[in-house]
């Protein structure tokens, strides 16, 4: 659930996500290994924005799909399979 509160001025918002515990833990439980980006085997790179969500610009749930699909995908490797996290600064 989303939800968007007006802020103190009546002209800005701000977004609050909610959840039920277990889908709540779900979400966070699914971050741990994916990074924000994965190159799958097959070459193609996936990222939040190949899950649209809602559309509402408060709306994390593209993240949260992305994280649960990734994680799955990474559970589903074989495992004699490396997993190697890069992260580039520029």
């Amino acid at each position: 659930m989303v939800r968007t509160v007006a802020g103190t001025d009546g002209a800005s918002t701000a977004g609050c996500r909610c959840y039920e515990r277990e889908p709540y833990v779900g979400n966070r439980v699914a971050r741990v290994v994916p990074a924000s980006e994965l190159l799958r085997l097959d070459g193609v790179w996936v990222d939040d924005g190949d899950y649209p969500g809602s559309g509402n610009m408060f709306d994390d749930s593209r993240w949260d799909e992305y994280y649960r699909a990734a994680d799955a995908y990474l559970d589903a490797l074989p495992g004699d399979a490396y997993i190697v996290q890069i992260h580039i600064h520029s």
